[in-house]
């Protein structure tokens, strides 16, 4: 294979990605050959094959930098496997730490329904079992699992993405769990988005067959590597959104004033309702419990942010419903 035929492997990898030796060295062989930009650990390495094509199109180019250049290509792109698994290691040492539990001394007796719902889901880790149960009990497990499976991720992604990272489950907070499942569904689309778009299929990397940790990265990451470009926020909507104060308010309320500014019923779960506008933004409105349960003021502004709503819009149509 040419150097060329690796390039796209490149732009998967960053410098900091790299063990410091490699780094020196590619700061080395990057200097050598004239490259005058400044290298972070955030650049991607497809630098070096930039700098490996200007090279071989210099009058008077030197055979020996040409094959440097070549052999840490080619040693670059051997070690991608490698790299692509201690970043999903590292994807999964970032889960555990929203969920930093510990096991009861001893054990805990795990209910044959709780194992069937989270297996239902690719969930077979017997630790994360155990906290699951734990920490929510039967019934609420049940509940997350119904909302799981309500997503529009599709039961094989969901069985991928669960089994990989099922410390996912035991985001403790509900509203958080929630926001977890919108974000990957939105991924989900923006990554079908590009393969539509482009006609042509996703990379490896982002292939959430293949790589289901791609949904639980960020949207920068994401967008930054398929070479999306997000749309710039306009100062004003941004004081918008930092000076909003939001007020508690009853789910069924909040879901009133939603649906008069033109998100629909998706469908209705056991936790509560899925609702998506004309421009694809989702939200997950909770039921009420137990007669007394609200929307808190900053879950309130997370979900107005989140699904692209202009709070002052909002706050006008509160007023104008009487809510």
């Amino acid at each position: 294979m040419e150097p060329g035929d690796y390039a796209p492997i490149l732009k998967k990898i960053k410098v900091g990605m790299l063990e410091p030796g490699l780094q020196h060295e590619i700061a080395e062989l990057a200097a050598e050959m004239g490259y005058e930009a400044t290298i972070t650990a955030s650049s991607n390495l497809h630098f070096l094959f930039k700098i490996y094509q200007a090279e071989k199109a210099r009058a008077g180019a030197s055979a020996e930098a040409l094959k440097k250049a070549e052999d840490m290509i080619l040693r670059l792109s051997s070690l991608h496997h490698a790299i692509i698994q201690r970043e999903e290691q590292r994807r999964k040492t970032e889960r555990k730490r929203k969920a930093p539990l510990n096991l009861i001394e001893g054990g805990l007796l795990v209910s044959k329904k709780t194992r069937e719902l989270l297996l239902s889901i690719g969930i077979e880790d017997e630790s994360t079992v155990i906290k699951a149960e734990e920490l929510f009990g039967e019934k609420l497990v049940g509940d997350r699992v119904e909302l799981v499976l309500a997503s529009t991720l599709g039961k094989e992604v969901v069985k991928k993405v669960f089994a990989r990272y099922p410390e996912t489950v035991l985001i403790p907070k509900e509203d958080d769990f929630i926001s977890e499942l919108e974000a990957m569904e939105n991924k989900k689309a923006v990554l079908d988005g590009w393969a539509k778009s482009n006609e042509r299929p996703l990379p490896v990397w982002a292939d959430y067959d293949e790589t289901p940790g791609i949904l639980i990265d960020t949207y920068e990451d994401i967008t930054r590597q398929l070479g999306i470009p997000l749309p710039k926020q306009a100062p004003e909507k941004i004081e918008k959104e930092r000076s909003y104060q939001s007020r508690p308010m009853d789910p069924d309320d909040f879901k009133k004033v939603v649906k008069a500014l033109g998100f629909q019923e998706l469908r209705e779960t056991t936790h509560g309702t899925l609702m998506r506008d004309g421009g694809g933004n989702t939200m997950c409105i909770q039921k009420a419990h137990r007669g007394q349960m609200e929307l808190s003021a900053p879950t309130l502004k997370k979900k107005i942010k989140e699904s692209g709503i202009d709070p002052e819009e909002f706050e006008g149509k509160r007023r104008e419903l009487g809510l």
